[in-house]
């Protein structure tokens, strides 16, 4: 197949089919200017989907995103929980009032391990007028658990959290997440530092959220409680 898109060449090769559900690919490879893509196998399959891509400006296509990327990776949709793959480094990336850099994604999963488990990276974060000079994310997930833990760190300030839990059905992600907030670190040096004394039951849904008792302990002796719930439509009840 040949053809133009954006006034760029545009070239594919191999095949790809559609039922039932399952996309497949089989050896598909797509050129059209600076942008490649290469796909191979079956998304309900045990082996899954693999991929890999580049693009030099990702604007060229899409209008409201800005940046390049390159990367590669497997997803398959044959268990009960998804499993996911995933390699990636991108650069000077924004969209509407978000701006990133650097990203870098690497994948830490072993043969027999968690379906996900990610590692993420990032430089020089921008949310409309809120600077952060880093942020590091680790990911680990499967059907009965999930763990996530987050660090940013604006201008001379670290911010981590860490939660722990599992989706209601993981089947579908959207019934709610319970779990515990198992860290929470709050680090300005010029200010003050607070981490967090012990977990706290934490739950998560489209309708709801609470968080359970939360104590965070800080520098001098000071001490900070709270409990807060949220239902769709109406304030945080704290």
């Amino acid at each position: 197949l040949e053809g133009t898109i954006r006034n760029r060449p545009f070239v594919a090769e191999g095949a790809v089919s559609y039922a039932e559900g399952d996309f497949g690919a089989n050896r598909l490879q797509v050129r059209a200017g600076d942008l490649y893509l290469e796909a191979d196998g079956r998304l309900r399959s045990p082996e899954g989907l693999s991929f890999t891509t580049e693009i030099d400006s990702i604007g060229r296509y899409y209008a409201d995103v800005a940046g390049s990327l390159q990367g590669s990776g497997n997803v398959s949709l044959a268990g009960a929980f998804p499993r996911l793959r995933l390699d990636l480094q991108a650069r000077d990336l924004l969209w509407r009032e978000y701006g990133l850099e650097e990203l870098s994604v690497t994948d830490q999963g072993a043969p027999g391990g968690k379906p996900v488990a990610l590692a993420a990276e990032g430089r020089l974060l921008n949310v409309g007028t809120r600077e952060f000079d880093s942020f590091s994310l680790r990911l680990t997930a499967a059907e009965d658990n999930q763990r996530l833990e987050l660090e940013v760190s604006p201008a001379g300030e670290t911010i981590g959290i860490g939660v722990q839990g599992a989706f209601e059905d993981a089947g579908d992600p959207l019934s709610g997440w319970s779990g515990t907030l198992q860290a929470l670190r709050l680090e300005a040096p010029e200010v003050a530092s607070f981490a967090l004394e012990e977990p706290a039951a934490l739950y998560l849904s489209p309708e709801r959220a609470s968080v359970g008792r939360t104590c965070l302990a800080g520098n001098a002796g000071a001490r900070l409680c709270v409990d807060a719930s949220w239902r769709g439509g109406t304030a945080v009840d704290a």
